[in-house]
């Protein structure tokens, strides 16, 4: 009995037979290492979905475990740094300033997928706009390197 709607598991989705057939040079390439098929079916579209998800599954897992416990590594070194800053400590605060950064760095590449969130964190977004925001410390003695040229000096 066929479905209502038409589609079996042969239902061709598309035919590239006249464009990229398989018995072609590249054709064969491309199915000896790809498994392409030129007039692939419904069955083949979706064991390919099968082995994607399959495949991307574990990686994207650890993935998301890396970036777990390295924003709990940079949340754990700002704290550090925020506390030194508080206290007034300067010394202090430059040398935690270092190990902070490298967290951040750590996680810099999806942070910066979300640009409201890097922003937010790192030293380089201090523009003449949101400048005003920051409160010149009076303990600030040197420039921060890691800053834009069109940072702002707090000092």
């Amino acid at each position: 009995m066929k479905p209502a709607c038409g589609i079996t598991c042969k239902t061709v989705l598309f035919d590239f037979s006249a464009t990229l057939p398989m018995d072609g040079p590249l054709g064969s390439v491309l199915a000896g290492m790809f498994g392409y098929q030129d007039a692939p079916t419904v069955s083949t579209l979706g064991a390919y979905l099968i082995y994607l998800v399959v495949a991307f599954a574990g990686p994207l897992s650890e993935f998301r475990v890396y970036l777990s416990t390295q924003s709990s590594a940079l949340i754990k070194a700002v704290t550090v740094l925020e506390h030194a800053i508080e206290a007034g400590d300067l010394n202090q605060a430059q040398a935690l300033y270092v190990p902070a950064l490298a967290a951040y760095q750590r996680i810099a590449p999806a942070a910066q997928r979300l640009a409201e969130l890097d922003n937010t964190i790192n030293a380089r977004a201090i523009t003449s706009t949101n400048a005003s925001k920051i409160r010149p410390s009076s303990a600030s003695t040197g420039s921060n390197t890691h800053c834009s040229s069109n940072a702002t000096s707090t000092h």
